[in-house]
């Protein structure tokens, strides 16, 4: 969810039909939120904990993941939580194309 909020592209779309620049921002954006989730030790969201027993900080950077019904820190539209397979979803519909 983050790695495509910071990117702007929809969850919704199909990876052959991105242009070649969306896909350089979504490579250039997940390297972002993995490189911040690991100096951040992982997300604490319900239980997790780090080896040493530590919770994660990445959540209090999160613009988008687990803020359903929140509003978008970039536009003021509602956070959308949809379910792919088995797993959540989340996403601005204004900001993410």
């Amino acid at each position: 969810s983050e790695s495509l909020a910071l990117a702007k592209i929809s969850p919704m779309r199909l990876v052959k039909d991105l242009k070649s620049e969306e896909i350089e921002r979504l490579g250039s954006s997940i390297s972002t939120t993995l490189r911040k989730a690991v100096e951040s030790m992982g997300s604490t969201i319900q239980s997790y904990r780090t080896s040493s027993g530590e919770e994660g900080s990445a959540q209090k950077w999160h613009k988008v993941y687990a803020k359903e019904g929140r509003n978008c820190e970039n536009c003021g539209n509602k956070i959308t939580r949809i379910i792919q397979d088995i797993r959540s979803t989340f996403y601005c519909k204004e900001c993410q194309k």
